[in-house]
């Protein structure tokens, strides 16, 4: 349950604190997204109770971790944290504050590692005047984290390709252990990945971490990487796959109707008259 630190001073202040609340309730239910479940006001704070993830936040991992990430750790982390942000990004939303501190860890029946996305208190749950999309909404200019922020958002609103920045800056920070710089200007001496991690998975995160956002992948481009996603796993892959097989099965049929039309009498008398 997630408790508001000061209490709520009125109306307009409790129509601010609820934007977290409009933004989980419109969300449909998404295997990387915390669930929401109720919300409440007692004694002039707001309560918001959402499923419980055993594994804490990916804050507390890197303290655990380090640096000991391995790069098919960080693709797995990526591919799962880009769906739940293709599933934001489908309905209108930016996140704005994507940091390991708001993602978050759970443990399947399987013993499988899924890491959510939570904490979506700066995104604003108001519609849109004249719209008929549920999930049209408006976006403040608040900012997030400012070691995580896409560098754009300084003098322009929030964008998807600004949740890509800060995604790449948090898988940085998973990767290397040290926390990114407060100041815009220091980011030019940025620790650099380990030799460890491969030059694909380096220009992933370069490429994430673009100063031009248009030249940011996008998180449904990120789904589609061969590099996050083994082959046999990938949406693209397992189609075609299906594609293939298909196309031998009807080979397979034709062989058949032709090996049985050899076989005919008419193909045999066919064949001696030629």
């Amino acid at each position: 349950v997630k408790i508001s630190k000061k209490p709520l001073r009125g109306v307009k202040d409790l129509d601010g604190r609820l934007q977290e609340v409009f933004a989980l309730a419109a969300l449909p239910g998404h295997s990387n997204l915390v669930r929401y479940h109720s919300a409440w006001v007692y004694d002039s704070l707001l309560y918001i109770q959402t499923e419980y993830c055993d594994g804490g936040n990916l804050l507390a991992e890197i303290k655990k971790k380090g640096h000991n990430c391995t790069e098919r750790e960080l693709c797995d982390m990526l591919l799962q944290l880009a769906s739940g942000l293709d599933c934001l990004h489908t309905h209108k939303m930016v996140h704005k504050d994507i940091k390991p501190e708001n993602i978050y860890l759970c443990t399947d029946a399987q013993n499988n590692k899924r890491y959510k996305i939570g904490d979506l208190g700066l995104i604003k749950g108001s519609q849109k005047a004249n719209s008929d999309n549920l999930f049209d909404f408006d976006f403040d200019n608040n900012d997030g984290d400012c070691r995580y922020l896409a560098p754009e958002v300084l003098n322009a609103p929030s964008t998807p390709s600004s949740d890509i920045f800060s995604l790449g800056m948090s898988m940085l920070h998973l990767a290397t252990g040290v926390d990114p710089p407060k100041h815009l200007y220091q980011r030019e001496k940025m620790v650099s990945l380990p030799s460890r991690f491969s030059p694909e998975f380096q220009q992933l995160l370069q490429e994430m971490m673009a100063p031009n956002p248009q030249d940011r992948p996008t998180a449904k481009e990120l789904l589609r990487l061969p590099l996050l996603v083994p082959a046999k796993e990938n949406p693209i892959f397992r189609e075609m796959s299906e594609e293939n097989m298909q196309l031998k099965q009807e080979v397979a049929v034709l062989r058949e109707k032709l090996l049985l039309l050899a076989k005919s009498p008419v193909f045999e008398t066919y064949s001696m008259n030629a």
